[in-house]
């Protein structure tokens, strides 16, 4: 990943290299650890609870499965061994198709995310005078990082949220995630000064002033128009306490001519720190910050809106259909195939590769998508590996992707989501809730279905 800056024939080029992470053990945990000079830094992915839903009303987004930040912060400075954390959340709105884009018109101007991750950046400076003492009981400053961090990761698991420290794999995988992909890494990245361009598209950052930190303000990112984003809340240590600070980069095809909303201040002249200094290693952002208060546990919230289900009251229903913890067998049980035909176009609109193994024809639709794959040949294998994959109950042709549909399962005993649709009502059932919709479709949606 490199830079050229955009005045080449007076300013040097800049390059910034990503530090490999080293492998380390310690108390029988084994992590990655990036090493880069004074500073350790180690990671934690968050999924949260599984299965939870996002409603979208009118003008606002209401879920539970958030990120209780107070949680991570009460653990910065515990027993010597003091830690900043980047909280990273990256992601995107939809795909990129035409069905994808009356999907996402449909939302409007609500937050959700088809695809998103939560990824805790944790930079330990072995320098810093509040990690002196701690240092002093460990055998060496990256098993005093890990410590610092399995403890993070404790807290969260006790207080509900599943989270999980990764691997020096891992650590590179949610790196790639943030940048938006492997092209992110790779680009040669030339800086505009108000921001990048990759010789693909454009990056864009922009901070929050301290008074815009706050739950209501960085959800609403994930209801502006853009490839991918990635929201960074830095949370520093200050004194006794801890304060915290937003930036959010926004990757487009086109250049941003204006920000996305008032509140949000571009980094003129500061674009390519605002990249750089947010990966891992001893580089961190400095922005205007304001001390961390309650209503930041509602700020980010952790995993994928989901899938457009139905309407509940006054609101639209999205429920995520995976677990990246473990496998998702979902069971569908309907009176219409056009039923099963939508739940395929929608998942492929939020980002999913989606297999159909369609032996009777059914679910074929003649407008085509390059997130979907269909066969009628149970033995035959997708061109690239699906997360979705969507049979007749009866075998998975494909037990590799993440979530089986199963059309006709078997109930909730051996699924963890259970949908049955008879005409326009929909029964929804997990091992946690379960509840009634009213199915909904949208404009134009209905010549994709045939």
């Amino acid at each position: 990943m490199s830079r050229g800056e955009h005045r080449a024939a007076t300013a040097p080029a800049g390059a910034t290299a990503l530090c490999a992470p080293v492998a380390v053990t310690v108390d029988g945990t084994t992590a990655g650890a990036v090493i880069d000079g004074h500073t350790v830094a180690t990671a934690i992915a968050v999924w949260g609870t599984p299965y939870v839903p996002t409603l979208l009303h009118p003008h606002r987004a209401e879920t539970p499965n958030t990120l209780p930040i107070s949680v991570v912060a009460e653990q910065m400075q515990r027993h010597g061994l003091a830690v900043d954390v980047d909280v990273i959340c990256e992601g995107r709105r939809t795909a990129r198709d035409n069905y994808a884009e009356l999907y996402q018109t449909f939302l409007g101007g609500r937050p959700a995310a088809g695809q998103r991750s939560t990824t805790l950046l944790v930079r330990l400076d072995t320098r810093a005078a509040d990690t002196v003492s701690g240092l002093l009981w460990r055998r060496d400053s990256v098993s005093a990082a890990l410590a610092a961090t399995c403890r993070i990761a404790r807290a969260l698991n006790q207080a509900g949220c599943r989270a999980q420290v990764l691997t020096g794999a891992q650590i590179r995988e949610a790196t790639l995630a943030s940048l938006g992909g492997r092209d992110g890494l790779t680009a040669n990245y030339r800086d505009q000064w108000t921001r990048l361009y990759t010789g693909k598209g454009y990056v864009t950052s922009y901070f929050f002033s301290p008074a815009d930190v706050a739950a209501a303000t960085l959800d609403d990112v994930w209801s502006y128009p853009a490839d991918h984003t990635t929201l960074i809340v830095a949370l520093r240590r200050a004194h006794s306490a801890v304060c915290a600070s937003a930036m959010v980069r926004f990757r487009t095809v086109q250049p941003l001519a204006s920000s996305p909303a008032l509140i949000l201040n571009r980094l003129t002249g500061r674009q390519w720190d605002a990249l750089a200094q947010t990966l891992p290693g001893r580089a961190r952002l400095r922005l205007p910050s304001a001390p961390l208060g309650a209503d930041l546990d509602r700020a980010v919230v952790i995993g994928s809106s989901g899938v457009l289900l139905g309407k509940f009251k006054d609101a639209m229903f999205l429920m995520p259909l995976s677990d990246p913890a473990a496998p998702t067998r979902i069971a569908l049980r309907v009176d219409n195939d056009k039923a099963v035909r939508q739940l395929i176009r929608r998942a492929a609109a939020v980002g999913e590769q989606v297999a159909v193994y369609d032996a009777s024809g059914h679910w074929t639709m003649t407008a085509g998508s390059a997130r979907i794959w269909t066969s009628r040949d149970p033995n035959a294998q997708p061109p690239r590996p699906p997360t979705v994959v969507v049979h007749n109950g009866r075998t998975n042709p494909y037990p590799g992707a993440r979530t089986s549909v199963a059309v006709g399962g078997t109930d909730i005993g051996t699924s963890d989501i259970l949908i049955e649709q008879v005409k326009d009502r929909i029964h929804l059932q997990t091992h946690r809730f379960q509840t009634r919709l009213d199915a909904i479709t949208f404009r134009n949606e209905e010549s994709y279905l045939r």
